[in-house]
């Protein structure tokens, strides 16, 4: 203790010993203690630091300017380096916003390029059109054996289309004179309307011949029960088989022909060989003016005049009188068919399910049997020939994203005993298999009747809820020759067209900018998802495969850029088949695009009931039969 008691503290005049304790009555100021020390220990008592102190004020000054200035430097440092990576960064943005400028230009240059080359083409093809039709004027004789006239204004390397025109019909022809005729009439019918009168006047829409009036109220005085009587009798002589074929033998015999290839094909008979004529007094705009039915160019026609479909189920069988479910469904595990599946026998669903799968080597485990033991799957293995970026044949379709072509689609009968036909080469180029879908449902689609449902659907990312069918309407006569046609679109406050690149890209692509910038405030809708009766359906997938007929875009994903033009473009509308096309906004219909509402979860949009019901719900709380890109949702996708 007295150890710890001491100090010894050195002057400026030497070294002093001190020897205190904690009971000395000397404190460290009073004038007992500092009257023997140097006057220089004194005014440093009195300062109230011992004279040790200054050492150790020195070094702690010195420690915290070298502190301050290490500081300022690393301040400073950072600061450099903080401006030096945003200039990189600044700098890399601008390079990225200058190479996409000159990407975008570039692009509209190859476009501009593409439009004048195909305005050349078009063309080149009318003249050589022409030129065929005024060879055929010049050598050859019509059907009837009666020859084209000589004269010599139809001489020449081409004739304008106009010109060709007026000069067909100018050809003596029953047929072409009555049409004539019949248009010439309704034109007196179109005055009339514009002047408010018979507004909603029954018309016919082929000639029955002189003696009968065109439209009811044609003539004074008309009996309106007697009229329609005439013109359903003369309706039924038309198209009276036997009737035609004791008149026009030869064409009859040809059409036959093409009927039993039909036949062979789809395991029906055409159309128009058994159907009774039903007059349309509806095919009027609001002011009552005769509107022009658009009829889709058929897929098939590419393929050549005698082609047909020789695609067959690799297993199952077509019903023709039920509802049916089409989707692509290759190379996925059996997970993904049992989610499709299962659930729509729960539901109560037991129409067909038409499916294109792997080939059957290819099949994942457990695959084929499972699907081999429903009763109501038909499934189909298509032949692609597929090619990578560079030309070369590749194995595989890389989940659509390769150029690919159909092999084993169409065929022309053969001269064997059996008629079996021959393949035909694709006659398309390779294209996305997303885009090949559409030629394939529309195969599927001419196995069922024109009055019932099909939904074409993405099978990966599509969950059935209810039996999606239950409630649709349904036509009930065998008379009406179109049906509806159902669209369904994406969240339209989450996402647009202009919002979306995917789907600006894709309409900027196969139709050009301009002719696309006022649709890029439009909701998107969704091509993965679409209903209709079957007359409905057929239509618009002639109609989607001759978009890319017209535009050859290849990009994955141009089939929702067509599906949105095709909708919006209004091309759908008044064209046969097509009564009339609904458009149903997200979470109002039978299917729930769910995609678009990304921002937050399901749960926290409401349309998501884990707790009571464990469903996917449209906006008015009811239960969507179909809930469709389920697994954007995480907790749906777990």
């Amino acid at each position: 203790n007295s150890f710890k008691m001491q100090r010894r503290t050195k002057h400026d005049t030497g070294d002093v010993g001190l020897a205190t304790t904690m009971a000395s009555s000397e404190l460290p100021m009073s004038s007992s203690y500092l009257k023997d020390k140097p006057a220089v220990h004194r005014r440093r008592i009195q300062r109230g630091r011992p004279a040790s102190s200054s050492l150790v004020d020195r070094s702690i000054r010195c420690c915290a300017t070298v502190l301050i200035v290490v500081s300022l430097l690393s301040m400073a440092l950072l600061l450099h380096i903080q401006g030096s990576f945003k200039a990189r960064h600044d700098s890399k943005i601008f390079q990225a916003v200058n190479a996409s400028t000159r990407l975008e230009a570039f692009e509209e240059s190859i476009m501009e390029e593409a439009r004048d080359l195909g305005q050349r083409l078009d063309a080149e093809w009318e003249s050589l059109r022409d030129k065929f039709y005024l060879d055929k004027f010049n050598h050859e004789g019509d059907d009837d054996g009666e020859s084209f006239p000589q004269e010599e204004q139809h001489r020449g390397n081409a004739l304008a289309s106009d010109e060709a025109t007026a000069a067909m019909l100018e050809q003596p022809s029953s047929w072409v004179d009555g049409e004539k005729k019949l248009k010439k009439s309704l034109n007196k019918l179109v005055e009339l309307q514009t002047q408010g009168k018979l507004l909603n006047a029954t018309i016919v829409t082929r000639w029955l011949g002189d003696d009968i009036p065109h439209f009811f109220g044609e003539v004074e005085g008309m009996d309106e029960a007697a009229w329609m009587e005439e013109v359903n009798k003369r309706y039924a002589k038309m198209y009276d088989v036997d009737e035609w074929e004791r008149q026009y033998p030869e064409k009859a015999a040809k059409q036959k022909q093409n009927a039993n290839k039909y036949q062979f094909a789809t395991g029906k008979e055409k159309p128009w060989l058994t159907k009774e004529y039903q007059v349309d007094s509806n095919n009027k705009d609001q002011k009552g003016e005769i509107l022009e039915v658009t009829r889709f160019m058929s897929p098939l026609e590419m393929a050549g005049d005698d082609a047909v479909v020789i695609l067959e189920p690799t297993f199952g069988k077509h019903r023709h009188e039920v509802d049916a479910i089409f989707a692509m469904a290759e190379g996925y595990d059996l997970s993904i068919y049992l989610a499709v599946i299962e659930p729509l026998k729960a539901a109560g669903f037991t129409g067909d399910i038409v499916l294109s799968v792997s080939a059957i080597p290819k099949l994942k485990t457990g695959v084929e049997k499972y699907l081999r033991a429903q009763e109501n799957v038909v499934a189909y293995t298509i032949d692609w020939t597929c090619y990578t970026g560079d030309g070369a044949v590749a194995t595989g379709t890389n989940e659509g994203g390769r150029m690919c072509g159909m092999e084993s689609m169409y065929g022309i009968p053969g001269d064997d005993e059996d008629g079996k036909p021959n393949d035909v080469t694709d006659p398309r180029e390779p294209r996305p298999v997303a885009t090949s879908r559409y030629e394939l449902y529309w195969a599927w689609s001419l196995h069922y009747d024109p009055h019932n449902w099909i939904m074409l659907i993405d099978s990966r990312d599509a969950y059935f809820q209810l039996n999606p069918f239950s409630n649709v309407p349904r036509e009930t006569s065998h008379d009406v020759d179109d049906g509806l046609l159902y669209f369904f679109g994406e969240n339209a406050q989450e996402t647009s067209i202009g919002k979306s690149s995917f789907n600006k890209r894709w309409l900027s692509s196969a139709y050009g900018r301009d002719n696309v910038k006022d649709l890029l405030d439009k909701p998107v809708v969704c091509s993965g998802s679409t209903m209709g009766e079957q007359v409905a359906i057929e239509s618009y997938l002639r109609a989607m495969v001759g978009e890319f007929d017209a535009t050859k875009c290849k990009l994955k994903g141009c089939d929702q850029g067509f599906h949105n033009y095709l909708y919006y473009s209004k091309k759908l509308e008044h064209s046969f088949g097509i009564r009339e096309v609904v458009l149903f906004e997200q979470g109002k219909g039978i299917i729930n695009n769910l995609g678009a509402l990304r921002s937050k979860s399901l749960k926290e949009w409401g349309i998501y009931d884990k707790d009571s019901q464990n469903a996917v719900l449209n906006w008015d709380k009811t239960i969507s039969p179909v809930a469709h890109q389920f697994d954007r949702d995480k907790e749906l996708r777990n």
